[in-house]
């Protein structure tokens, strides 16, 4: 699920292309009544943000599989985006966080639908070939849609260079790939306060979770990408640190556990000073 967060980096790149024009924008405004007669009018309401934020309000709940637009009932589908499309609301967009893999789906539609490209071969040609990042496997359905809520596979140095994209503030090298005001709401994006089974975390915005913790006598905040058998990819603003952990510790109690620890433990060594525009990136397997 941490290519979730990588899904809300592309639509920041579908922004500075032109793609998108905001997060403001309705759902239901990037498709056709005509080529999607399943096209639900409740997506109207549904705004960009409400889906990065996984407040949309619609039928659809990861932990709740009696829900209309549960992943369980359109994964297997050689086609999802006619279902994903027509899932009705069950409450008003905005009011609550509930943790949904269908959000980065539409998003991955939108870009779709704009770009006329497989969200993998879009993130191939904007972001992949541009930091370099030659070998990857992102899932796609025989109709060529991108499983957009995860299913990303990379090596740890090149899941590190993704998160460069945030600290760096868009850019790699002198190229801005990603534009530089969606990165600042990724960045300071707290629009919920997570539940307290989320324990290495507080907030959630933008498809990243948000933390302050002490480590010693450091405090700091700091934003990460999370997934399934603790695999993190963690940036720490102020101090232009990137810290990517690959894991396969898939459905293991222990596995986020052990992923804070190795955090804890990094944070903790950092106690030389260092001159400005030194950053670390650490790349750990």
């Amino acid at each position: 699920s941490a290519g979730k967060s990588i899904t809300a980096l592309l639509l920041g790149v579908a922004i500075k292309e032109g793609l998108v024009q905001n997060i403001e924008q309705n759902v239901y405004s990037f498709f056709s009544k005509e080529k999607y007669p399943s096209l639900n009018k409740d997506l109207k309401k549904v705004k960009i943000k409400h889906l990065l934020n996984m407040s949309s309000g619609l039928d659809a709940d990861t932990d709740d599989f009696q829900t209309y637009g549960h992943v369980g009932k359109w994964i297997a589908k050689d086609e999802w985006k006619e279902y994903i499309l027509s899932v009705p609301a069950k409450t008003s967009p905005g009011k609550k966080w509930v943790y949904a893999d269908i959000h980065p789906l539409l998003i991955a539609a939108i870009i779709e639908e704009k770009s006329g490209l497989s969200l993998k071969d879009y993130a191939k040609k904007k972001v992949f070939d541009p930091l370099a990042i030659k070998e990857f496997y992102w899932y796609i359905n025989s109709s060529n849609q991108t499983g957009a809520a995860g299913n990303l596979y990379l090596s740890t140095l090149d899941f590190a260079k993704l998160g460069t994209l945030v600290v760096n503030e868009g850019k790699w090298g002198d190229s801005q790939i990603v534009d530089p005001n969606f990165i600042e709401e990724i960045t300071t994006s707290k629009a919920f306060k997570l539940p307290e089974d989320y324990a290495f975390s507080d907030t959630y915005g933008m498809m990243w979770y948000k933390a302050n913790r002490t480590f010693g006598n450091k405090n700091i905040d700091y934003l990460y990408a999370s997934g399934n058998g603790g695999n993190h990819l963690i940036v720490i603003p102020e101090m232009e640190m990137v810290i990517a952990l690959t894991s396969s510790a898939y459905g293991q109690r222990y596995a986020h556990r052990r992923s804070y620890r190795i955090l804890r433990r990094i944070i903790l060594s950092m106690n030389q000073p260092r001159p400005k525009g030194t950053g670390y990136l650490w790349a750990i397997i």
